[in-house]
């Protein structure tokens, strides 16, 4: 009888391990358990630019949740892979906008949530130029008119 039972535990040891292996691959085959490609537009923003951060997914769930928040020269990007799943999914992509920034040298930090999986974190830097408006022609015709009409209205009452 002792026997018998350490056989069937063991068979029962097996059959978990196999258990394990079998969700493991389940999990990489459909793709959730993926880092997302992320990019950012445009690659060299300035500072009249509105710029946005899109995650592309091979697999898993679509995006239904996503969050943008700026602190200081941080910039932190939620996308979170809570939406349908068909399983399989198609190859998606989900984009969050950051908007207009000021010139500078920023840190994005894009977290990527697929529950229950533990949430990855990709870091991304960005330079954001300067941009000079130019004054555009009309501006300048219509203070050399104001200036002439000043200077003749001086010169009349001369």
């Amino acid at each position: 009888m002792h026997r018998s039972i350490l056989a069937h535990n063991r068979t029962f040891t097996i059959a978990g391990r196999c258990a394990v292996l079998l969700l493991i691959v389940a999990s990489d085959a459909s793709g959730q358990s993926g880092i997302p490609a992320v990019s950012i537009r445009p690659e060299n923003p300035s500072s009249l630019d509105s710029v946005a951060v899109t995650a592309c997914y091979a697999a898993g769930p679509f995006v239904e949740t996503m969050a943008v928040q700026r602190n200081g020269l941080e910039i932190d990007v939620l996308f979170v892979q809570d939406g349908i799943d068909f399983s399989p999914n198609p190859p998606h992509c989900a984009t969050a906008k950051v908007g207009r920034l000021p010139p500078g040298q920023y840190t994005v930090l894009v977290n990527n949530r697929e529950p229950p999986l533990l949430p990855s974190v990709q870091r991304f830097p960005l330079t954001v130029s300067a941009t000079t408006v130019p004054i555009p022609i009309s501006a300048w015709l219509f203070l050399l008119a104001v200036l002439a009409w000043t200077g003749l209205r001086r010169a009349q009452t001369l």
